[in-house]
């Protein structure tokens, strides 16, 4: 879901109401939703962020207002862009979508980045050979 302040033109959002104030984000697994070793499979995605951003994330506490809740729904991997607050969902199907890679390209979207290829500019960096793309597929 695209956050309603996000400029067209950028591949992050920039708005100050999308971002996390301070750089913190708390979250909430829903535990039940996810055994022992698949939480600390979260919990290091997250960790891999502390050790190469300046953000941070942090377990709830029941004075949040906004955090990620991290659950596994049979809905896909998916995630809101930016802070949507009050409980925001980060979904990880379980099985399938609990592996480092996917956790980390779902948090990203939560910190609010969207795919390289939905950036305005990416016209401008690809190219699309329309002749290698069979009839009737490419809509």
């Amino acid at each position: 879901m695209i956050h309603p302040d996000s400029p067209s033109w950028k591949n992050g959002l920039l708005d100050a109401t999308a971002r996390w104030p301070g750089g913190v984000v708390p979250y909430f697994i829903q535990e039940d939703d996810f055994d022992r070793e698949q939480i600390e499979l979260i919990e290091g995605a997250m960790e891999e962020y502390h050790d190469r951003t300046c953000l941070r994330f942090r377990p709830y506490k029941d004075t949040d207002d906004d955090y990620v809740k991290i659950q596994a729904k049979n809905s896909g991997c998916w995630s809101l862009v930016g802070r949507h607050g009050h409980g925001q969902v980060l979904n990880l199907q379980n099985p399938g979508c609990v592996h480092h890679g996917v956790i980390v390209h779902e948090l990203m979207h939560a910190l609010g980045f969207y795919h390289q290829q939905s950036a305005a500019d990416r016209d401008e960096w690809v190219t699309i050979h329309w002749e290698n793309i069979k009839s009737g597929t490419n809509g």
